[in-house]
């Protein structure tokens, strides 16, 4: 016979014990312990248990309510924690200690109906180790004088279109008063010659259905709104709240990779914003959408709802949205100065994807992690084939496409509208942290901030590849024409658009290098520039890092440390196989490197236009993978397709090998007049 035995052996201190079991001819089990030991055995829980009122209960006292429990076997005396705050009690605050007391009741005077109360009973008993035992939080609500407690609760989405109506009543009531209608005003204001006002139900009942006793068709895609009055005594009238539901239909589809929930119209766009429990799922775009005429101050999906907090608190995006190359338009989010974060068409997006998607039109204006399309992309989710247009503007992470990205990607994409801002500020993103990747995009709007600010990123602390910027780029210090300061990678990209600032200010990259090291190769930059101190036509400051195979070809002018090619270049540093364009300069540079401070230098050379025009003038460059040029005629630029990519697909196959097998067949049947 097996017997399950639970003991909680406190204050033992056992050298020997040993415990046998046998059963006598009766079947009765004898147990018998023996313990040999220096101290006690005590058998019990050291928890006080038993609330009451119970644990989550309604009462209907207000003047005051008698607080007991059941003692831990182990307390000499009880602190008690009482407050309308869980986190206070929960965490044991000073602000909700009530008192320390070796009864097992207390008694909490003043009670406001309507109200929720936490309280706790920590048992102490100060010759035990282990005191005091902290209990579980309990609560109670005290009964309003009003209905409460609606069914469907308040904001209810999808509700049926023969819905029951029912209410906790408030207390003593004896008549409901029931108000419904289709608007939140006139539901609001209506009294009993109103004609929102439908029925009096009595006591005991708290209940009543639109349709089948209110003779009411509801149609569906709608919102409904109702309020319960009460009385205790056909004198004082308590009003209650307006509370509402909506019978709009669940999307079609269902949320899975081969059945993704569909947004076929504006309505069904406005369902999925406002359901989170859409947010997981696969989700596919089958129109445009138009939201001009809405001004909208927090992110449409996925919104942060507290802007105290530093990191996003909400419920972040984790699903698939595919666009399906359809637009939405006229976006607009302005938080009117409240200083709102995690702005964008998504507030957060946390290993999730979105794919296949324009933003055009409109513009988006907060505070911190504010983008175009997401304000912050984060944990392995991605962002592929998105495009925005409208303008971008706010204080900290702000991107033409995406905030900030921290352990993302964001992969064949493009931003048109103007950014502006005043840190980590990026035509296409803010700021590209660790572990994450911008690949194939560009941005060709204008971009103003006041400090680290670049015409595709802002800040990179990753990896940028094959990317490009256009637009013209404005600041103060670490500005550059592609991406503002970089502790990460820059390859294979370029910048065109004029750049202006005053410290650390470079036609590519302002700053290379911090802490962290940052390399750039196989990049150039063309657009013109001008700055006051560490002025480059590739980098202003290579502070700590590596520019190899780039060059240069914008007209520089500066003050001190001005560079045709880099301003300032730092120890532990190095430049090799760039060149510069000397017959660009009208403003006097003829230096490469404007100060050289210990970096290592390496065939780093100013040419003229006319050679900087030949293949030969680039040694140990790739003109077979990563670069062309059209000779004697321009500089080198990069390619986009390898040359063996005889179909432009970016692929290099067999269908490549076929269509060159084909052409040189007709060619030979050609040549043989065939």
């Amino acid at each position: 016979m097996e017997i399950g035995l639970k003991w909680n052996i406190v204050g033992l201190k056992a050298e020997t014990m040993v415990m046998t079991r046998n059963s006598n001819l009766l079947g009765k089990i004898t147990i018998l312990i023996v313990i040999c030991c220096l101290g006690t055995v005590a058998i019990g829980s050291p928890y006080a248990s038993n609330p009451n009122p119970p644990d989550g209960n309604t009462i209907d006292a207000a003047a005051f309510v008698n607080l007991r429990w059941y003692p831990g076997d182990y307390a000499v005396s009880h602190d008690i924690y009482f407050s309308t705050n869980f986190e206070d009690v929960n965490n044991n605050e000073p602000a909700a200690f009530k008192t320390n007391t070796t009864d097992t009741a207390e008694l909490a005077y003043g009670l406001v109906r309507g109200q929720t109360y936490y309280w706790r009973i920590n048992e102490v008993n100060e010759a035990h180790l282990d005191s005091p035992w902290y209990g579980d939080v309990w609560s109670f609500f005290v009964r309003p004088y009003k209905a409460f407690e609606s069914n469907p609760p308040d904001g209810a989405r999808h509700v049926s279109l023969e819905p029951l109506l029912e209410w906790n009543p408030g207390v003593g009531a004896l008549v409901h008063y029931v108000y419904f209608g289709t608007d939140y005003d006139d539901v609001n204001t209506a009294n009993t010659d109103s004609t929102e006002f439908r029925v009096y139900v009595g006591a005991p009942d708290s209940d009543w259905s639109p349709v089948h006793e209110g003779g009411l068709t509801l149609q569906p895609n709608s919102y409904y709104y109702w309020r319960i009055d009460e009385t205790p005594d056909a004198v004082n009238i308590h009003k209650g709240d307006v509370w509402s539901f909506d019978t709009f239909l669940p999307l079609s589809g269902s949320g899975t990779k081969e059945d993704p929930w569909l947004i076929q119209s504006l309505d069904d766009f406005n369902d999925f914003a406002a359901d989170a429990n859409y947010w997981d799922d696969y989700t596919r775009l089958e129109t445009d959408v138009n939201l001009a005429g809405r001004v909208y101050e927090r992110a449409v999906i996925a919104p942060d709802v507290n802007d105290d907090e530093e990191y996003f608190q909400g419920t972040a995006f984790t699903g698939v949205f595919d666009g399906n190359y359809h637009k939405i338009a006229n976006l607009t989010i302005d938080d009117g100065g409240a200083g709102n974060d995690y702005l964008g068409l998504f507030g957060s997006i946390n290993d999730g994807e979105i794919r296949n998607l324009s933003i055009e039109g409109g513009s988006v204006s907060g505070d911190r992690f504010v983008g175009g399309l997401a304000g912050f992309n984060a944990a392995g989710a991605s962002v592929s084939n998105c495009y925005s247009a409208g303008d971008v503007s706010g204080y900290y992470r702000v991107g033409g496409l995406v905030g900030g990205i921290v352990a993302g990607s964001v992969s064949d994409c493009c931003s048109t509208g103007d950014v502006s801002g005043t840190f980590h500020v990026g035509g296409l993103v803010g700021a590209n942290d660790e572990e994450s990747n911008v690949s194939n995009c560009c941005s060709t709007g204008d971009v103003n901030s006041v400090e680290r600010v670049g015409g595709l990123v802002g800040f990179n602390m990753s990896d940028i590849s094959k990317c490009y910027s256009t637009g013209n780029v404005s600041g103060d210090w670490e500005v550059g024409g592609l991406v503002g300061i970089n502790v990460g990678s820059v390859s294979k990209c370029y910048s065109t658009g004029t750049v202006s600032g005053n410290w650390e200010v470079g036609g590519l990259v302002g700053a290379n290098g911090d802490l962290d090291p940052g390399s750039i190769s196989n990049c150039y930059s063309v657009g013109d520039l001008i700055g006051i101190y560490r002025v480059g036509g590739l980098v202003g400051w290579n502070y700590y890092g590596s520019a190899s195979n780039c060059f240069s070809e914008g007209d520089v002018n500066g003050v001190e440390r001005v560079g045709g090619l880099v301003g300032d270049n730092n120890p532990n540093s190095s430049i090799s196989n760039c060149f510069w364009d000397t017959d660009t300069q009208t403003h006097g540079v003829d230096k490469g490197i404007g100060f050289n401070d210990g970096g290592i230098v390496t065939n780093v050379l100013g040419l003229p236009t006319s050679q900087l025009h030949r293949q030969s003038t680039f040694t140990d460059w790739d003109f077979i993978n990563t670069w062309n040029i059209g000779e004697n005629q321009t500089c080198p630029y990069l390619r986009v397709y390898l040359p063996s990519d005889i179909n432009k697909d970016g692929i290099v196959n067999f269908l490549d090998l076929s269509i060159t097998a084909n052409q040189w067949m007709q060619e030979q049947l050609r040549e043989q007049g065939i």
